[in-house]
């Protein structure tokens, strides 16, 4: 929250009200009170702290207030609220005035006043200073006094600071008192006399302004918060970018600088952080979706091969071997020892005449297969294995076969275990057809909030041989902001499409003679950032 009001958008000479105090000037005050007949809350052109307005407050020969208020501007209730006010004394206050008064509805939190020797005093919800002023304020120049108030009823925390050069940002003196009564929450301010009627005060306010998180500093600088913009609203959980119906995308390109590594490619890591619901228990999952593009074989099936390289420990001479174990569960007989058959079944194309034969040999001898006729005949291994049996539920075997590895001779040598699953794809008969390989990734729950995995993605870069690569990210779409202005948003879609192209024709290609063909890899990203503090 920040509200600030400069007196600009008003006349002088004319009284300030709810109804003409916006506008041009910033956030309207949502109460202004003069109780006196000659009294006076009103535009001023006689001493602005900036521009050509400020604020008259004054009381005249009758007791009475005068001041402006922010309640329902303020948008709720605070536990701590920070406010700003210039200042102009033609003389020093005849009676003690106050000058802030922090409330909640009618109960007072705290106030800043100034006292007939010119000092800032802090007074608690009782009314009891608990904090004075070394310096003195000055008569007749400009100054500026930021403070605030922690409404609690035993924790309550007042502090004010003097800049006597009004846009300075390093205070002349700061007052703070801590461990007071100030009550509880705040859910008004009011700048100028109020509280107890007094007669014959006369000083000048400007640049009145009152925030939530932090002093708001000079009003001729930037303030430490931005009303308008994106941040300070997604800070809030007020405000998501492109917020609607249906899907926004952003138009943006970023382009990524790589050293170069002056031979083969470089890489570049692109890392994603996707935000997970918590489900309070156990793990929450991410499920990852790749595009792997297939080369199109024009026929029937196409087939993916996934390989992993799997380290091994170094032995350091000879061979080190790696070795893969199935445990298959058997059914318990409940006597003897139980047994498992691994059969296979071999198709053998049909001759159509007299025996077909497999080369599977025992002995030196070829098996073979009586001729059905018809269609292709099949040959079943079967090996019986015995197991010891447990007695109970289920035995299982182990199945595992070592396989030999170059020595590398230092560090871990790795081996990579390929396996070619053909996955029934729809054959589009031309270009390349696509498989969608999706993983489940079970991530740590915090227990609070949400979770988060991050996302690697390694791209290799053909290496230009000099200087630096780049690497272009594109995010397309209507309604984005203009290239390298992009900042913080919800959601973020990237595209990185990197394409090449045969030569000449291969076998992947199409028929001998077509046209090269290209492979394409695509990688989507989503990120979606989570806002901020309400």
């Amino acid at each position: 929250m920040l509200l600030t009001n400069t007196f600009e958008g008003g006349s002088g000479g004319v009284a300030i009200t709810a109804g003409n105090s916006g506008g041009a000037s910033g956030t309207a005050f949502d109460q202004v009170t003069v109780s006196a007949g000659d009294g006076a809350a009103n535009f001023d052109t006689a001493h602005p702290a900036h521009g050509g307005l400020g604020m008259l407050c004054q009381t005249g020969a009758t007791t009475g207030e005068a001041y402006v208020m922010w309640s329902a501007a303020l948008g709720g209730t605070f536990a701590t609220l920070f406010d700003r006010t210039y200042l102009y004394l033609p003389a020093l206050p005849g009676t003690q005035t106050r000058l802030i008064r922090w409330l909640s509805v009618s109960t007072v939190r705290g106030s800043v006043q100034i006292s007939t020797a010119g000092k800032l005093l802090l007074t608690d919800s009782a009314g009891t200073t608990v904090a004075t002023s070394a310096t003195t304020l000055p008569t007749g120049s400009q100054f500026r006094v930021e403070a605030k108030c922690t409404g609690d009823a035993a924790a309550g925390v007042l502090e004010a600071k003097i800049f006597l050069t009004p846009d300075a940002t390093s205070p002349n003196e700061t007052l703070t008192a801590t461990a007071l009564n100030t009550g509880g929450t705040i859910d008004r301010v009011r700048f100028g006399q109020t509280g107890t009627a007094i007669a014959n005060v006369s000083f000048y306010l400007d640049d009145l302004g009152a925030a939530d998180g932090d002093y708001l500093g000079p009003a001729s600088a930037p303030s430490q918060y931005q009303p308008l913009s994106p941040q300070w609203f997604i800070q809030r959980g007020l405000w998501k970018p492109w917020q609607g119906t249906g899907s926004d995308v952003a138009a943006a390109v970023a382009q990524v600088t790589l050293s170069d590594s002056g031979s083969a490619s470089d890489s570049l890591s692109v890392a994603v952080a996707a935000p997970l619901t918590d489900t309070g228990a156990a793990s929450d999952t991410l499920a990852v979706a790749a595009a792997v593009p297939l080369a199109d074989t024009g026929t029937a099936v196409d087939t993916l091969g996934v390989a992993i390289p799997v380290p091994l420990a170094d032995i350091g001479s000879a061979v080190d071997s790696f070795t893969v174990s199935v445990a298959v569960p058997l059914g318990d007989t409940g006597s003897g020892a139980d047994t498992l058959t691994v059969a296979a079944a071999i198709p053998l194309a049909d001759t159509g005449t007299a025996s077909d034969s497999i080369s599977v040999q025992q002995g030196g001898q070829a098996v073979t297969l009586n001729d059905s006729g018809t269609a292709t005949d099949s040959l079943t291994v079967a090996a019986a294995v015995p197991l010891a049996d447990t007695g109970t539920a289920g035995d299982q075997v182990a199945v595992a076969v070592a396989i030999p590895l170059a020595d590398v001779g230092a560090g871990s040598d790795s081996i990579v275990v390929q396996q070619i699953v053909p996955k029934p794809l729809s054959d589009t008969g031309t270009a390349t057809d696509s498989l969608t390989v999706t993983a489940t990734v079970p991530l740590a729950d915090l227990g609070v909030a949400a979770d988060s995995i991050v996302v690697s993605a390694l791209l290799g870069l053909a290496d230009t041989g000099a200087a630096a690569d780049s690497f272009s990210v594109q995010i397309v779409g209507p309604g984005a902001p203009t290239p390298g202005t992009l900042t913080a948003t919800d959601v973020l879609l990237a595209t990185v499409a990197a394409r090449s192209a045969s030569a000449t024709p291969t076998a992947s290609d199409g028929a001998a003679g077509g046209t090269p063909t290209s492979a394409t890899a695509t990688l989507t990203a989503v990120v979606v950032m989570a806002g901020g503090p309400t």
